[in-house]
């Protein structure tokens, strides 16, 4: 079998795979998602998987989001602030991993204004920005600021400021240990020989939907 190797996929991604072990990926950076690897995992009959999890600002923003355009009120403007310390936020200060966090963040808003066009015409979308700083003294207290100004009755102008403060590790570990029990469980799933990791992964998506989007 041919196997493409590119040159940031980790080397454990193919160890873990070589050995019949499942490898989850909770980072925004999907290196594991090339032909190679999917093709070796395919073959081996195990998941590999995984995407930036979204457990905190980003998941408030796409409850809130949601919230406002479906309640008709046309949202114009998000800037998203946060700081934090961890090893998390020393990686993000790289602009390359920045740049697919900032995607990530903003793909949310996408996804509902280009399903509301009583809102929103064809190439219309929200200005948003996202800013993402390295501070180390705060470690795993992540701070995030978000400003919502939306568009209401006659012209006229709605404001929602959040502050949240949090320990960042903390929000995910408990998806992370889900993710871990129930990529176990289908993993011992047979359905048929041909077809369990098929089947089974199409389960793992719509769970995996449920806790990170």
């Amino acid at each position: 079998m041919y196997v493409y190797v590119h040159v940031r996929v980790c080397v454990c991604v193919c160890a873990c795979v070589s050995f019949f072990l499942s490898f989850l990926c909770v980072c925004v950076r999907g290196d594991w998602q090339v032909p190679g690897c999917l093709e070796l995992a395919e073959e081996k009959q195990v998941y590999i998987g995984g995407d930036d999890f979204k457990s905190g600002q980003t998941k408030m923003k796409s409850v809130l989001v949601d919230f406002l355009i479906g309640s008709g009120i046309k949202v114009q403007s998000i800037v998203s602030y946060n700081h934090l310390g961890n090893n998390d936020g020393k990686n993000l200060s790289q602009p390359d991993m920045f740049r697919s966090k900032e995607i990530s963040k903003s793909n949310v808003v996408d996804d509902m204004v280009s399903a509301n066009r009583l809102l929103y015409e064809e190439d219309e979308h929200p200005d948003h920005c996202v800013v993402i700083k390295y501070v180390p003294h705060v470690g795993d207290s992540k701070r995030a600021m978000d400003e919502y100004v939306s568009e209401i009755f006659m012209g006229g102008t709605n404001t929602i400021i959040m502050h949240n403060t949090c320990e960042d590790s903390l929000l995910a570990a408990p998806i992370i240990l889900d993710l871990i029990l129930v990529t176990e469980l289908f993993g011992r799933i047979q359905v048929c020989a041909y077809i369990s990791v098929y089947v089974c992964g199409t389960y793992m998506n719509y769970i995996l939907s449920c806790m990170c989007l």
